[in-house]
């Protein structure tokens, strides 16, 4: 494949990497960008950080599975203080 891609005229890196199947450095579709995010937490802390700054976002908690939050409840409440806060909270 020696010619650009379609519309453009010349290759750039991002061009190059998307055709090899590599991360590219200016993601632009909804799975580039989740790629990218995902490089970008792969530390444990920074992930639970995103994490919690993310669903905090009522439009980004209302797109969580059901199944995925009842995952988080149940994996959370194994803590017996949170267990004790949230079932408080309900009552």
């Amino acid at each position: 494949m020696k010619q650009p891609p379609a519309g453009k005229p010349r290759w750039t890196a991002d061009d190059a990497r998307r055709v090899l199947g590599r991360q590219v450095e200016n993601p632009v579709s909804k799975q580039e960008k989740i790629t990218a995010i995902h490089a970008l937490a792969q530390d444990e802390a920074v992930a639970a950080v995103v994490s919690t700054d993310l669903l905090r976002r009522s439009a980004v908690s209302a797109h969580v599975a059901v199944e995925d939050r009842v995952r988080v409840v149940e994996e959370f409440t194994r803590n017996e203080t949170v267990a004790a806060t949230v079932t408080t909270g309900l009552l």
